[in-house]
């Protein structure tokens, strides 16, 4: 099983592709109680991101989740500040980070303190409504750019991708970002696919082994919500993870 501590340094690179990914979502209006992209890069602001994750047992790589990690980052002119909270959907704290994107000071927490965390409609999760033309260009490039190419729609309205996921480099720790190959199972290849919601508030991607019988098997998934917050939000966040 790999520790909070560990899980918190491997995932901090994903999540905050995750925000790059999300400024195409944010940028396009929001709700009124929510800052606006610009007011971010310019005023300062909390963009804060909800992963939620699951990744499959495979030989001596550990089962995790379904967990969620939290992640909020503060721009406030002077670098980016980071806090994170890894947990249970039921609300155990696993391990908990903060620092900037470049240092992390991160532990595991092994005292089964329950927290009430806040769900991303607490927040109201940015959904800038009807995808426009250049919404969709911009999606399509950052797909391609990771070697996925746009495939029919659901019928939902929402936005489907799909490419061959490459095996890690070895000595890489898996991640539901980067999950390993299986090592139990007959893998001829591995397909991901990433879901775009089509208020564009949502982000979903899964990893599913397509096997020799032609079978398929999801070895990991991961789920993203976003919102951009005010500054003055910082300090109980602070709190929310860290007061105790």
């Amino acid at each position: 099983m790999v520790s909070g501590r560990v899980l918190l340094g491997a995932m901090v690179a994903g999540v905050s592709g995750a925000v790059l990914v999300a400024a195409v979502v944010l940028a396009r209006g929001g709700q009124s109680e929510l800052v606006t992209l610009e007011q971010f890069q310019d005023e300062g602001g909390v963009a804060y991101v909800r992963t939620e994750f699951f990744m499959r047992q495979s030989g001596t790589i550990g089962a995790l989740g379904p967990q969620v990690l939290e992640a909020w980052y503060r721009n406030e002119g002077g670098g980016v500040e980071v806090i994170l909270a890894n947990h249970t959907l039921d609300g155990v704290l696993l391990g908990r980070g903060r620092g900037s994107q470049d240092d992390i000071e991160s532990e595991t927490v092994e005292d089964g303190l329950v927290v009430a965390w806040p769900r991303p409609t607490r927040y109201g999760t940015t959904t800038p409504g009807d995808m426009s033309a250049e919404d969709l260009a911009e999606i399509v490039a950052l797909m391609r750019e990771q070697g996925l190419e746009q495939v029919a729609s659901l019928r939902d309205g929402t936005l489907r991708f799909v490419g061959v996921y490459p095996p890690p480099a070895a000595g890489t720790t898996p991640t539901p970002g980067h999950p390993a190959y299986p090592s139990d199972l007959d893998v001829v290849t591995v397909e991901q696919e990433w879901l775009f919601g089509p208020s564009l508030g949502q982000q979903r991607i899964r990893f599913q082994a397509i096997l020799e019988d032609g079978s398929r098997v999801l070895i990991a998934s991961r789920r993203h919500d976003y919102a951009l917050l005010p500054l003055s939000e910082w300090d109980a966040i602070e709190e929310l993870v860290w007061g105790s």
